[in-house]
């Protein structure tokens, strides 16, 4: 039996550092230490991801509050490629697209950087349709995000494998009915395991 895949991206798809964007444009700003920068804005990218505020709008309030002296195109260059690809997650992907496995996105994101990874990374070509938090208005692990996604796709829950790699987000997919696994990118086989008994097999 074919089963729907509703996939999470952060540390799943593509592993990521915010740390990378802040010391790009570290120079450009009055406080001068990544870490500082990033708690400064820590509320702000979460107003962005949960779709309360826009990008140029969340860039106008970083810039005021880091002192940054830049453009926004440069703050967004800067923000947007701070990701790499967990390869044996792609390779699974792929199998599941060969197999005839639908596939979907549900992740907080924002505004930044959905352009940038569907732009730069071809695995996403492979996804029949995505769930962003930012378009939602509400991020995971809130209820909403869950049904929204799911009337989005069309998805019967008991169907569904929806992976993630934070536990309060796998809670919230099973309060939702959907057959959650939690995953660690740096334990892959144990995700090759689970779905192993659910009648899934994968070549390593």
């Amino acid at each position: 039996m074919l089963h729907d895949f509703l996939f999470d991206i952060g540390n799943v798809i593509l592993k990521f550092d915010f740390s990378v964007g802040v010391r790009r444009i570290q120079d450009r700003c009055s406080e001068t230490s990544a870490e500082d920068l990033l708690a400064t804005i820590s509320d702000l990218t979460v107003e962005l991801e949960a779709g309360q505020i826009d990008v140029s709008t969340y860039v106008a309030k970083a810039s005021e509050r880091l002192g940054y002296s830049g453009s926004e195109k440069y703050f967004i260059r800067a923000f947007e490629d701070i990701f790499t690809l967990n390869e044996p997650m792609v390779s699974l992907i792929g199998q599941l697209h060969q197999k005839g496995h639908p596939l979907y996105l549900l992740s907080n994101t924002n505004g930044i950087h959905v352009p940038f990874f569907t732009r730069e990374y071809a695995v996403f070509e492979l996804f029949s349709g995505a769930s962003y938090s930012h378009e939602i208005g509400h991020m995971k692990p809130h209820p909403q995000i869950y049904q929204s996604c799911i009337e989005q796709h069309h998805l019967n829950p008991t169907h569904t494998i929806y992976i993630d790699d934070l536990v309060a987000n796998i809670v919230g997919g099973e309060k939702a009915g959907l057959l959650a696994i939690h995953y660690d990118p740096d334990q892959h086989h144990l995700l090759l395991e689970k779905l192993a008994q659910l009648g899934i097999e994968f070549n390593d």
